[in-house]
């Protein structure tokens, strides 16, 4: 067997414009707000975080994710919005219209399908991603779809990636046939036994990784480093095709 798992939030889609400018964008339209979107965006990190740290899993067997996101929302704006205003910008978020696809992926997705590879995203998110994914049609592109809501194991657990090999029936064999792709450094471009993992690092030069001394990166070609023996950098999905075996 042949598999790419991918990362969703920020390699497949991006929030634009930035999640804190369309926060403040939707609060303003329902009730008086005139505060600046770097305050809100101070504002969510920190919200985000705590509400993480207190309730895991977007509060998965206790509140409940929407509450959660409802809560992260409200505290970003010092509690001073309604739960209403909270809930519209919630439901916003679920939907495609707040994001960017990345013209690379259906590309991506439709040239590894047919090189007979299964795909499935493997994603830090909650239910949301099933709704974002099916609004940007990549549902048909997918053989399943791992969230760390339904899982309860976040990247970089080598538990997520285990989680999808029992679902898959991976065997020792199919390792070295084992792809996964996403564009955060700390959670995604990971060592796990019989897996090769690619970094997609769109900034301009390479910002997003900066381990290049520590892991003597090895430049293949324009746009794709090798930073370990099964750890690449790419700066186009395009790129990751040419890695695959």
């Amino acid at each position: 067997m042949k598999l790419l798992t991918i990362d969703a939030f920020g390699t497949l889609f991006v929030p634009r414009p930035s999640v804190a400018a369309q926060y403040l964008r939707i609060v303003q339209q329902c009730e008086p707000y005139s505060g600046h979107v770097t305050q809100v965006q101070r504002n969510f990190h920190g919200a985000f975080k705590q509400y993480y740290q207190q309730y895991p899993c977007y509060g998965k067997g206790k509140i409940g994710y929407e509450s959660w996101w409802c809560h992260v929302i409200q505290q970003t704006f010092d509690n001073r919005i309604s739960l209403a205003t909270a809930h519209k910008v919630y439901e916003h978020f679920g939907t495609s219209q707040a994001y960017h696809l990345y013209s690379d992926v259906i590309p991506l997705l439709t040239q590894v399908r047919s090189m007979g590879f299964k795909t499935a995203v493997l994603s830090n998110m909650d239910p949301k991603a099933h709704d974002i994914l099916r609004d940007f049609g990549l549902d048909k592109y997918l053989d399943k779809v791992f969230i760390s809501y339904d899982t309860e194991v976040d990247k970089p657990d080598e538990n997520a990636w285990k989680n999808v090999e029992k679902e898959f029936g991976v065997s020792q064999r199919c390792y070295n046939s084992l792809y996964h792709v996403g564009d955060e450094p700390g959670k995604d471009l990971v060592s796990i036994p019989g897996w090769v993992s690619v970094l997609i690092d769109r900034s301009e030069g390479y910002t997003e990784y900066d381990g290049f001394a520590k892991n003597r990166a090895v430049k293949m070609r324009q746009g794709v480093l090798r930073v370990a023996e099964d750890q690449y950098v790419v700066k186009d999905l395009g790129d990751v095709v040419d890695l695959l075996v």
